[in-house]
Parts: C-alpha cells; structure tokens; sequence
C-alpha cells in the first residue's frame, strides 16, 4: 500500500499553518516506516531442501549476486568439530562469503530451535543495517 505525499511549495514552509506541517510530518515519516518495513521483508531468502541437491553451491552463487550474508539453518553445522559429516564450507569460502551460525555451540551444549531463533533475528537485523540481504540455507523442508 504504497502512499505518495504531495508537497506544496516548499518555498512556502514557512506560511503553513501548524496543522498542516504536523500532517504533513506524520505522513511522510508513516510511509518511510511503511517504506523500511517492506524493504526488510524484502531482504530475507531462503534456499532449503533435502541433502546433496546443490543448496551450498546455489547459495554462493544467490549470495554473491545479491551481496547477501548466509545463516545456516543446518540443525549439525551450529556444533564445532563436525566438519566432515556435515558437509560444512570451507574457511576459504567463508571468508569470500560471510557464513553465520557455523561452528557456534559445543558438541554436549544443547542448541534449541528457541537459541536458533534468538540468535538469528538479531543476525537478520545487523545484516539489514549494513544494507545486506540475508540468506537462509539448509536442512529439509
């Protein structure tokens, strides 16, 4: 629900009436909310499916093109020392290619969907302020 604003003459400011500018204010300032809203949204992908389809190199490629941030959504790659069995990226690629939730909790450290989001949502929102996208890959749908 797109919304434009119709300006006066700006030269004119001065000479509104009170009302008018505090209007005008509430206006402009609602449909650039409405506007950051949108553009957040916007800025969340997801590549998910079952193992050994291509999901990592599709993902680089996505990130890449759309100068995106990867969050792992691989329940096994959170957890340090299981780089073989879980198939993660290498430290190479990580470095082309920013990766988060890779390597973060101990093997006995319990990791829970409520951890997951807890420290995804606070991924998102850095990941937006930089102007980024973000880009969620992993697991079975």
């Amino acid at each position: 629900m797109e919304r434009s604003v119709r300006l006066r003459n700006p030269r004119f400011v001065s000479s509104w009436p009170a009302y008018d500018a505090a209007y005008f204010a509430r206006d402009y300032f609602e449909s650039l909310r409405e506007r950051k809203i949108m553009e957040q949204k916007k800025r969340v992908v997801g590549i998910i499916g079952p193992t050994a389809v291509g999901k990592t190199a599709l993902s680089l490629a996505v990130a890449e093109r759309l100068h995106a941030e990867i969050v792992s959504v691989d329940s096994r790659q959170v957890y340090r020392y299981m780089d073989v069995g879980t198939d993660k990226v290498s430290a190479e690629t990580r470095r082309k290619t920013i990766h988060h939730l890779l390597d973060v909790a101990m093997p006995d450290e319990v990791f829970s969907v409520a951890d997951f989001v807890e420290r995804s949502s606070g991924i998102v929102e850095r990941v937006a302020a930089r102007g980024r996208r973000t880009l969620f890959v992993g697991g079975t749908p």
